[in-house]
């Protein structure tokens, strides 16, 4: 199962790296996040927490947990991606003494 879902994102990964490198990339918040997201969930899936131990349930967990907050943190700048561009460059500098 773990080496499906490594082969899985590695090819989807190169997949992404092909089509951005042969169409142009996309805008850059979603070029990276999803670019950032896969490469975390590859090395969580090459080199999962507790691999071989007796403590590995809670490991599995960890992972998963990790993976999802992942894919949400990542999912959610590459759906607000014109939102956060707006907004950012409008805040003031904090004014110090």
């Amino acid at each position: 199962m773990r080496e499906t879902v490594t082969k899985g994102l590695a090819l989807l990964l190169g997949g992404l790296i092909l089509y951005t490198s042969a169409t142009g990339p996309f805008e850059s918040l979603i070029q990276r996040s999803i670019f950032l997201a896969l490469v975390i969930l590859l090395g969580l899936a090459v080199y999962p927490l507790g691999d071989g131990k007796r403590w590995r349930p809670l490991c599995i967990v960890i992972d998963v947990v990790l993976a999802v907050g992942v894919v949400g943190a990542c999912g959610y700048v590459a759906l607000n991606h014109e939102q956060i561009l707006v907004e950012l460059p409008g805040q003031r500098p904090a004014i110090c003494c």
